[in-house]
């Protein structure tokens, strides 16, 4: 139908493997660089609650799950992810299916 629901997105894939994939040095902290890439400047701001200008992936966790950020894409709240809103959510499965074949993991299909 073109449209992804909250339950699918939810169903794809998790915060901490979107965190993994795109983390890639493996210290479990995104930079500024890693984090705008899908978050804008105000949410880096909100997550680096310490302000060592990282977010850790418990920063992360604190303020933010796969519905949460569903709905931060969601921009004029119907429900579902069309046309532009998909673009980020999109790419971070991407992300995690790069990192999960490159990783020889399991990926979960939408």
């Amino acid at each position: 139908d073109g449209k992804l629901s909250k339950h699918e997105v939810e169903s794809a894939m998790t915060m901490d493997q979107i965190m993994l994939a795109n983390d890639p040095d493996g210290d479990q902290k995104l930079t500024e660089i890693e984090f705008l890439q899908y978050f804008d400047r105000a949410h880096l701001v909100r997550f680096d609650t310490n302000g060592d200008g990282f977010v850790s992936f418990d920063e992360v966790r604190a303020h933010v799950d796969m519905g949460r950020a569903f709905d931060c894409f969601d921009a004029d709240d119907s429900g579902f992810l069309e046309t532009l809103e998909q673009y980020k959510a999109q790419a971070l499965y991407r992300s995690v299916q790069m990192h999960q074949a490159g990783n020889n993991v399991g990926t979960k299909s939408v």
